[in-house]
């Protein structure tokens, strides 16, 4: 139902895109969508992507030419964009009569729903890491990655252990070299760069001091610290896990954990004729997903 001047006797002056944006904006300068995502455009309805195994077997001295290798086909990952829309409605004598800006906080209530609603849809995909299926028909985060070459072993991105899923100095260290030692398709080493950890707030404190501290922390030793500048901690307030972690190759995340806008956030009204209501809505299509997984290794305890 639209609100009337009957229940609420003060109203709105002109310039709701302009206090929506404004709003949408200033929270915005927070996302960690650009941070993590590979952020694009699409002109399609949807996006299709496919992923190629790498080339299995050695290099073996050239004998008589060039030795061709068949370039199979991986995992497929399409990538459909959603429609979201949300409004309100206002009586146009309320609006006429508005003296006190009361209305014109709607949209940047507006604004931040939509802002949430792309951060929290954003976050699922870690929030979900161990159940929701990926590309290859397992978790993101999994114990048991299959390979589409027959032969190739099954391989892990995910640590589940009361003692060594913690997040302290030690585990942060060896979590950091299961990432360098992932290895593709085939079997052959990736040659990853473990330089990111994505944390929630409950693990904020604790992460800092690993990263910063000169000093292995938590300990009487004067041991240098390993992980001291060798990470950057990205902490989320959408994480849902308090006691979930992750350390990432930022690189190699940009070309697989990607983020479609097919129609950017948009704010718009109209008045209806009959009526005389003014409608406002906000719109937006997007789309969000990974190709792979390599790029991430999850930790917790169990």
């Amino acid at each position: 139902m639209p609100l009337t001047s009957a229940n609420f006797p003060t109203l709105i002056e002109p310039g709701m895109d302009e206090v929506f944006f404004s709003t949408y904006d200033r929270v915005d300068r927070g996302s960690l969508i650009p941070v993590l995502y590979k952020v694009g455009k699409s002109d399609k309805n949807t996006e299709d992507f496919h992923s190629m195994t790498g080339f299995s077997g050695e290099i073996a001295v050239m004998s008589g030419g060039v030795t061709y290798h068949e370039i199979e086909e991986g995992y497929g990952k399409t990538f459909t964009h959603d429609q979201f829309a949300d409004g309100f409605q206002v009586a146009r004598a309320l609006r006429d009569d508005d003296m006190y800006n009361v209305i014109n906080r709607l949209p940047a209530k507006l604004a931040l729903k939509y802002w949430n609603k792309r951060e929290t849809d954003a976050a699922s995909i870690f929030n979900s890491c161990t159940s929701d299926t990926g590309p290859d028909t397992t978790a993101l985060c999994n114990t048991s990655h299959p390979s589409p070459i027959s032969g190739i072993a099954v391989r892990s991105n995910y640590l589940s252990n009361a003692t060594t899923g913690l997040l302290n100095h030690d585990n942060l260290h060896s979590v950091a070299r299961l990432l360098q030692l992932q290895t593709d398709d085939t079997g052959a080493y990736l040659n990853l760069n473990a330089d990111d950890i994505l944390v929630p707030p409950a693990l904020d404190d604790t992460a800092w001091r690993i990263v910063n501290s000169a000093l292995r922390p938590d300990t009487a030793d004067n041991d240098a610290n390993i992980n001291q500048n060798r990470f950057t901690v990205h902490v989320w307030k959408k994480l849902t896990d308090t006691n979930r972690w992750f350390v990432m190759d930022r690189e190699i995340r940009k070309q697989s954990l990607l983020w479609f806008d097919r129609v950017p956030v948009e704010f718009r009204n109209v008045e209806d004729f009959d009526s005389i209501v003014e409608k406002y809505r906000a719109y937006m299509r997007y789309s969000k997903g990974y190709i792979d997984w390599p790029w991430i290794y999850g930790a917790q305890p169990s």
